[in-house]
């Protein structure tokens, strides 16, 4: 969990993360640190997805923030480069 200083701070305004596997266990926990800390993400998985993006969006500090999801096994690069490509992040 990020200090409060640095939630104040809001470091990752303005900035975009893709996390992959960020539907559990540590790839959502960094997803919710980085729009706790003001940026915006798009977590890639084949997990369920729907529940991570709630509990995700929860946490935006702006409206300026987005939370997007990409149904995708990373483990394929050809699938990766087709759905991210179709991304403006």
């Amino acid at each position: 969990m990020a200090k409060p200083r640095w939630i104040e701070q809001q470091p990752f305004a303005g900035k975009s993360a893709i996390i992959a596997g960020g539907s559990q266990g540590i790839g959502l926990a960094v997803a919710k640190e980085v729009v706790r800390l003001g940026g915006s993400v798009c977590i890639v998985a084949i997990g369920s997805l729907a529940e991570a993006k709630k509990e995700v969006e929860s946490l935006r500090v702006s409206e300026n923030q987005f939370v997007e999801t990409v149904l995708c096994d990373v483990t394929r690069p050809t699938w990766t480069r087709w759905h991210l490509s179709s991304m403006s992040i």
